[in-house]
């Protein structure tokens, strides 16, 4: 989505772009602003659990505020189609869904296997003095108190991928699919029902499995080679956000390896008792698995085609026109087209192809509790004093949706390099011969994929006509029908729904897991 790492390096070379409106809507009166209506719907589902039906009211809400400010609205979303030149950029976002489906479903069923242990351990704690050392026994001819060598080893990956290669995808991997079917809530586990210590004994086996096995699963997708080459796609934070689930990941892990190893190191003494550590160590691990699950199952739970229709029908109640583009045409190119005509003022999105386009960009719309963020694409290229062809080739040296990155090309060296060469071709005949900087497919089929991409942000698509971009009256009975219809005609409107996606786009804090 976006430019890769445009903004924090803006940040750093001309801060002076970066225009902070702590006043927020109230600053942008009589002004005239066209939405990126697929992103910010995508915004509005995944910022909050407080009700299923959050984005009707996150759309409702924006409708309501830019109307007190005296602000016109034209909403755009993207069309049916994928375009052909984000061929490969499709293709890891399909992986990057594969990884993050699997690494819930690990995730789930270590919630559901530390509940069991935990009710185990109860049970254990629970029987009686010959029941329980039956269990021992039982146990101990089957090696379980051997040593496990599963977290030492999954202690050696971690040690060994320090910037861990493989990541979730940035929450906009997980977007962009309609059709997709919602995840139910984690269910609370069924306490497994235990009659004997065989049964017991058993079950602390399967679990024990359970957990090498998904160690086993871990390893794995960490040195998968199609894995390894997902590149994260977000500016600054997010993206360490998303590095930091994985780690949590394993950490997890390797806390939960020592549980067992707790477990396992008891069942040699000679008279066993459940260790009090390792009661308060699942204890600690199940809140951190549930929080853990519910963030991945977040980013498995894309928007549908409903979705979109529910925050159509809200936004053409209150009067804001919807005009979904034609083909592969995304909206942030409509949107941007419409202002550089002259037909508004602001894009509003959070993709900064849009400031490739040399659009004005209005950042945090739903970031209630942040200033909005304002970048004039044009005056981020005469900071950079670059011409446009020069520009166009810097954005797509840090990848794009179009282009791949070169190998350790960050954004300094890409700047310095177009400076220097003024091109990306003289910038590859001038590190040809350097290591160092690679790509990951030919040279020539990456110029093709440089080409495409120029074209593609050198056309602007056609601007709809005024009828279709002209206000609509709004309908006050048929926006308190689809209040009732969603089941939010008795919420506040001070319900800040919105005000969950400051700066995280899934409401969630991986840091405290």
């Amino acid at each position: 989505m976006g430019v890769a790492g445009f903004t924090p390096f803006l940040q750093k070379i001309c801060p002076n772009v970066l225009k902070h409106i702590p006043e927020r809507l109230k600053a942008l009166d009589g002004k005239r602003i066209v939405i990126d209506g697929t992103l910010i719907t995508q915004r509005l589902h995944f910022g909050s659990d407080l009700h299923p039906n959050h984005h009707v009211w996150g759309w409702y809400r924006l409708a309501h505020e830019l109307k007190q400010n005296n602000i016109s609205a034209i909403c755009v979303f993207d069309g049916t189609e994928r375009s052909s030149a984000k061929k490969e950029e499709l293709k890891r976002r399909r992986a990057a869904r594969e990884l993050t489906l699997t690494r819930g479903s690990i995730e789930d069923a270590r919630f559901q296997r530390l509940h069991d242990l935990k009710s185990s351990m109860n049970k254990l704690d629970e029987l009686d003095e010959p029941i329980r050392q039956e269990v021992v026994k039982i146990l101990r001819e089957t090696d379980f108190n051997a040593g496990d060598s599963s977290a030492a080893v999954l202690d050696k990956v971690i040690i060994e991928k320090t910037t861990l290669d493989v990541e979730p995808p940035a929450p906009d991997l997980v977007l962009p699919e309609r059709g997709v079917v919602e995840q139910p809530d984690i269910p609370s586990p069924t306490p497994p029902l235990l009659n004997n210590a065989t049964e017991l004994a058993n079950l602390l086996k399967s679990l024990h499995l359970s957990y090498q096995a998904d160690v086993a699963k871990l390893i794995t997708l960490s040195t998968k080679p199609a894995l390894r080459e997902l590149d994260a796609s977000l500016d600054g934070k997010p993206e360490e956000i998303e590095k930091t689930v994985t780690k949590k990941q394993y950490k997890l892990t390797l806390q939960e390896g020592k549980v067992w190893e707790e477990l396992s190191s008891s069942i040699d003494q000679p008279r066993f008792e459940v260790p009090a550590s390792a009661n308060e160590d699942v204890s600690e691990l199940l809140d951190k698995s549930h929080a853990m699950a519910t963030s991945f199952q977040k980013r498995n739970n894309a928007p549908t085609a409903k979705t979109y229709a529910d925050s159509k029908a809200i936004l053409k109640a209150m009067g804001i026109p919807c005009i979904e583009a034609t083909g592969t045409i995304e909206a942030e190119a409509l949107a941007s087209a419409i202002v550089l005509e002259g037909h508004a003022d602001y894009v509003v999105s959070e993709d900064t192809d849009v400031l490739v386009y040399e659009a004005p960009l209005i950042r945090n719309i739903t970031a209630y509790a942040e200033p909005l963020l304002v970048i004039s694409g044009a005056d981020v290229r005469t900071e950079l004093d670059l011409t446009r062809a020069a520009y166009v080739d810097f954005v797509l040296l840090l990848g794009t949706d179009f282009s791949q990155r070169i190998k350790n090309v960050g954004p300094m060296r890409a700047y310095d390099f177009i400076k220097t060469h003024g091109s990306i071709e003289r910038v590859l005949a001038a590190i040809e011969e350097n290591p160092r900087y690679s790509l990951r497919i030919s040279p020539d089929a990456y110029l093709a994929q440089v080409q495409i991409a120029r074209l593609v942000f050198a056309t602007l698509p056609a601007v709809p006509t005024a009828e279709l971009m002209a206000p609509l009256a709004k309908d006050e009975e048929e926006v308190k029908r689809l209040l009732r219809k969603y089941d939010l005609h008795d919420i506040s409107s001070d319900t800040p729904f919105g005000t969950a996606l400051a700066g995280n786009l899934f409401n969630d804090n991986p840091y405290a897991l």
